[in-house]
């Protein structure tokens, strides 16, 4: 079989497994897994690395689709290493690592590098028999949370990242959720009494926390330039309906990684299952920005974020 038309039917197997969870009402972007001692985010399990972009959506609808008690994927190589059988009859999840090769010059100068993509197969850990017992880890970031941190850390998380980006936090009296300004580069955020008042573990707490993290996911939109090359393929509606689904899945993968619980939806399910049945392309897209999105912030916050005092963290 030909390279392009395997790409093509591996894209059509990955676009048929999304809108199939979409139509029934599942976001297959969001983690199947609820808080707890494992990870909600799809990793390697021989590694421990967590998969990125398509990989990561791709194996968390795999998740979705099978059932599997936890998102641990591997290889059939790297699980034999590891004393595991694959079990016979089971089917595999590809998805795309990238390697660097050298293409030769002939005037005698220096490789060019390329980058160069390959389908692999890997299997989620309950697929083999005699594979070690999963490992717990309640936070992506490895954190120690206990006793609600992991929502203190996520508001510390999206505070450090806003800050770096020079956008200013306004305390007010009011009790709303954060509420973002593009045009002034703000953030208002509710006084500290409202954190003495509801307490550490509230749902309210934890709404804070999402609601900051969605607006720093769609604060990036301007830096990495989204709108600017989704102007040329898409008109207005489609436009907010790919910048909202660029959100969703952004705002997913932090959430997943904090262990924290999405919100209900917003009510453009039929709009993007139209987008991405109509043009395939934008799913992956969207993927991609997401992604991009993620790393962004994460490099701008330096990396995993140790333990920091919140400026309202007075009122626990």
């Amino acid at each position: 079989m030909q390279a392009k038309e395997f790409n093509l039917r591996r894209e059509r197997e990955i676009v048929g497994t999304m809108l199939s969870l979409m139509r029934r009402g599942i976001y297959p972007w969001r983690s199947p897994y609820p808080p707890g001692s494992i990870k909600k985010v799809a990793y390697n399990f021989s590694t421990e690395e967590e998969y990125h972009g398509t990989n990561q959506v791709v194996l968390l609808a795999d998740c979705w689709k099978s059932s599997y008690a936890s998102p641990a994927f591997l290889g059939e190589k790297q699980a034999e290493k590891m004393g595991g059988v694959l079990k016979s009859g089971v089917r595999p999840v590809w998805v795309v690592s990238a390697r660097v090769a050298e293409i030769p010059q002939e005037n005698g100068e220096a490789p060019t590098p390329v980058i160069k993509y390959f389908w692999n197969r890997v299997f989620n850990h309950e697929q083999f028999d005699g594979l070690p017992e999963l490992r717990s880890n309640h936070n992506a970031y490895a954190l120690d949370l206990d006793g609600g941190d992991n929502v203190w850390e996520a508001i510390s998380f999206a505070e450090s990242y806003l800050r770096s980006q020079n956008i200013r936090i306004i305390e007010s009296e009011s009790e709303s959720l954060p509420q973002f300004n593009a045009a002034r580069r703000t953030m208002t955020v509710p006084g500290k009494g409202m954190f003495a008042r509801i307490g550490e573990n509230s749902s309210q707490l934890e709404a804070y926390a999402v609601k900051l993290i969605q607006d720093s996911i769609s604060s990036t939109a301007v830096p990495l330039e989204r709108f600017a090359e989704q102007k040329k393929k898409s008109g207005k509606d489609d436009l907010d309906a790919l910048e909202a689904l660029v959100c969703e899945i952004g705002s997913s993968v932090l959430f997943n990684k904090f262990n924290l619980k999405a919100p209900e939806t917003d009510g453009n399910m039929d709009t993007w299952i139209r987008q991405i049945s109509n043009n395939h392309k934008s799913m992956f897209r969207a993927f991609r920005d997401a992604d991009r999105a993620v790393k962004y912030i994460e490099h701008a916050v330096a990396g995993p974020v140790p333990h920091v005092t919140h400026s309202m963290e007075a009122g626990r």
